[in-house]
């Protein structure tokens, strides 16, 4: 029964999103495809909230750190008066049977919850209202981004850089050479006969034995670069596949390697 309520609900408020946003066929299917009540409820609500913000964006001096304690106070108003430790509230959340978090209920950014932020909470964390259920939905267009009004300009703001997309290969390939990929990659002295033609540069993530919740890509790739430093073939261990430039599947394969690299170096 719950189900059904939530699949009515879910399609409902996806007309709303078409209603408002003017979406196309392709990305309302997406959306219906994606059958996640808080996935859903967050694209009809958040992004013009969002923009609002973006208009009038909040800066360091708004953050207020006088009247924040974290745990000490002042005992008297001199300059020598001493200091007292008192307790701070703070949060426990359980995540899942294996994860919790806990979170300081005030902070320098965060004041103390008012009762309907604490509703608000409770009723996110709720499994009966939104239950913890996985969907994978591919799209190799970032067009559903701009229906919903998630897109940059829209409610992400643009981006302060003008020659570093994240998307073009040179742009990736700056990751590698300029960025934190730069502690992975090595020369290659003595190049395999079937990698001649990739280049001297490479950056070996052999992740492929990890295991991955249902649905989800396997990691696991080698990235290969020319001399001149621009992204020749990007191997897929768990495909046990090359692709390169113009290949299809090529940007997921740029996708992979970008996950792999920000996971490996987190982890490392």
């Amino acid at each position: 029964m719950a189900d059904c309520i939530r699949d009515i609900v879910i399609k409902r408020t996806v007309q709303k999103i078409k209603k408002d946003n003017d979406i196309s066929t392709k990305t309302e299917g997406l959306l219906l495809q994606a059958c996640d009540l808080l996935t859903i409820t967050t694209v009809a609500s958040k992004p013009q909230q969002l923009i609002d913000m973006n208009k009038d964006p909040l800066t360091d001096t708004d953050i207020e750190t006088h009247d924040v304690d974290l745990g000490w106070r002042k005992i008297g108003r001199t300059y020598g008066s001493p200091w007292m430790k008192v307790s701070v509230k703070d949060y426990h959340h359980q995540i899942s049977p294996h994860f919790s978090a806990d979170i300081l209920g005030e902070d320098d950014l965060f004041t103390k919850y008012t009762f309907f932020e604490k509703f608000i909470g409770a009723a996110l964390r709720n499994t009966l209202l939104f239950p913890m259920k996985d969907t994978v939905v591919y799209t190799d267009s970032d067009e559903i981004l701009r229906d919903v009004k998630l897109g940059e300009g829209q409610a992400q703001p643009k981006s302060y850089n003008t020659n570093f997309d994240m998307q073009s290969d040179e742009s990736f390939s700056r990751i590698f050479f300029y960025g934190m990929g730069a502690t992975l990659l090595v020369a290659q002295d003595n190049l395999e006969a079937t990698r001649t033609n990739l280049g001297p540069f490479v950056v070996d993530i052999p992740l492929q034995d990890l295991t991955v919740r249902p649905g989800f890509r396997k990691y696991g790739c080698r990235i290969h670069f020319s001399k001149d430093q621009i992204v020749t073939g990007i191997h897929d261990y768990a495909l046990n596949k090359t692709m390169k430039p113009g290949d299809d599947g090529w940007d997921q394969a740029k996708w992979l390697s970008k996950g792999n690299l920000f996971f490996f170096f987190s982890a490392r």
